[in-house]
């Protein structure tokens, strides 16, 4: 394990304003001991909310389990959230970044979430049943077939360099590891589809519709292996950034760190579908492939305009 020095673009004042705050709330609550001092725990939480670091390297960094880490991180977004009127306001007075943006993904970071090491001990049970059981050949190449035949404009075109051939298994691979946190999260809190929608990235969201759309395959897999795998269109929010609950879990469950060719920032997924959609226009298609004006049935050539 290699280690480097890094900076954290605030000042002192912000570390031990922080500080000062979480050892106010471990008074307040009498909190036993702890792995780490009311100022390691603001350097940490900094470190994740500045610098965007990953709780694998936190918890490598620190000496600490990746659940401490996310634990610790949650503690002080709830303690600077408390003196303020919301997150945001809590976030930006003291010069930090919302770590999510607002409405459902910013409480998708809260406490009320199941705890990371109990989701990604399951998780990887859940996950090593589906790939144990029976059926799970015929899933890998069924949702492979799905690939060849059907692609949207705007999961894995975002992809760079996008090949079909290369990066499908690969992909294949993070859906179902993704299906298996969604169903322990889903699991762990009664069924809550709300919290069970985590977000994901487009190109690996679009690889989940792929294993799902083999229906009768997941209805077997769900009823042999005693789990359910939640889907719902309608709660789904393309917000997903680096660093949030879904890494904690992802982590949690022993796959180490995400392939961040797939994994993609909504930022930067947007960045891509703009560039995408000046070459989707030029080529006489609609914005993100929804529409174009070629008549299949008249033998002229295309003109590159689109009404929409």
């Amino acid at each position: 394990m290699l280690s480097y020095p890094a900076t954290i673009p605030l000042s002192s004042r912000t570390l031990n304003h922080l500080a000062e705050r979480i050892r106010g709330h471990r008074k307040q609550r009498r909190s036993r001991w702890r792995r780490l001092a009311p100022g390691w725990q603001a350097l940490l939480a900094l470190a994740h909310l500045r610098n965007g670091d990953t709780y694998t390297r936190l918890a490598a960094g620190f000496e600490i389990g990746v659940a401490t880490a996310w634990r610790y991180v949650q503690e002080a977004i709830a303690v600077l959230s408390a003196a303020a009127d919301d997150l945001d306001t809590a976030m930006r007075r003291d010069g930090l970044p919302c770590p999510r943006p607002l409405g459902r993904a910013c409480i998708m970071t809260s406490s009320s979430m199941p705890e990371v090491g109990e989701v990604g001990r399951r998780a990887a049970e859940i996950l090593d049943k589906m790939q144990a059981h029976p059926a799970y050949g015929r899933l890998q190449s069924s949702s492979m077939k799905y690939s060849t035949c059907w692609a949207t404009f705007t999961g894995y075109p975002a992809i760079s360099r996008w090949s079909l051939e290369r990066d499908a298994a690969p992909l294949l691979g993070e859906a179902l590891r993704v299906l298996a946190l969604k169903a322990a999260v889903f699991e762990l809190c009664g069924g809550d589809e709300h919290a069970a929608e985590l977000l994901v990235p487009a190109p690996v969201d679009e690889m989940i519709h792929a294993v799902l759309a083999q229906f009768t395959l997941m209805t077997h897999l769900q009823r042999d292996l005693g789990v359910t795998f939640p889907h719902a269109t309608e709660l789904e929010e393309f917000t997903y950034t680096r660093g949030g609950i879904t890494d904690a879990y992802y982590a949690a469950a022993g796959w180490g760190e995400q392939p961040l060719r797939y994994w993609l920032d909504s930022a930067e997924v947007n960045r891509r579908l703009g560039l995408l959609n000046e070459r989707y226009q030029a080529a006489g298609l609609g914005r993100d492939g929804r529409s174009h004006d070629f008549d299949f049935d008249r033998n002229e050539p295309v003109g590159a305009g689109v009404s929409g």
